[in-house]
């Protein structure tokens, strides 16, 4: 899904990975609910994701964001640590954890943690004194991401 929860060109290769064997099963493929994916079951996806059918599951609900995302400085690293997402009937499949250090540019510094990861140690914190930011998303099943949350910015020696 796309970050207006429409059906993505992404959903229709996931589907076609699947169902040449590159890629576990999708579990929304089945189109028609027979228990098997079928190539009209792909046709009907590819179509919705055009725009020539209406897209058959109906749209996601908005995906939540974590709540109480804090940092904690352990010297040598900071701990940053979040409560799951609540209120949800979407499956999380990873958290990403994203690094601002001095007011630079944003890095990912842990791209896939596990679901049920509700913390992060920041092992690469930089030599001297900096000013450390983090900001964390869950991404859920169907490609689908909640918008980013922020922590305070962190004074860091180590």
């Amino acid at each position: 899904m796309d970050g207006d929860g429409h059906p993505s060109v992404d959903d229709a290769i996931r589907v076609m990975r699947m169902l040449v064997g590159l890629d576990q099963q999708y579990i929304y493929a089945d189109v028609d609910g027979d228990g098997a994916i079928t190539v009209a079951d792909v046709i009907k996806l590819l179509r919705a994701v055009v725009g020539l059918e209406q897209w058959p599951f109906g749209y996601p609900e908005p995906a939540n964001q974590v709540s109480n995302l804090q940092v904690q400085a352990q010297s040598p690293n900071i701990l940053v640590t979040w409560g799951a997402p609540a209120d949800t009937e979407l499956t999380v499949v990873s958290y990403e954890v994203a690094r601002q250090v001095d007011g630079g540019g944003w890095s990912i510094v842990a791209a896939e943690l596990g679901p049920t990861t509700l913390q992060y140690r920041d092992t690469s914190t930089q030599s001297g004194t900096h000013d450390y930011q983090y900001r964390l998303r869950v991404k859920y099943i169907l490609s689908q991401a909640s918008l980013y949350t922020y922590s305070g910015s962190l004074r860091f020696t180590r």
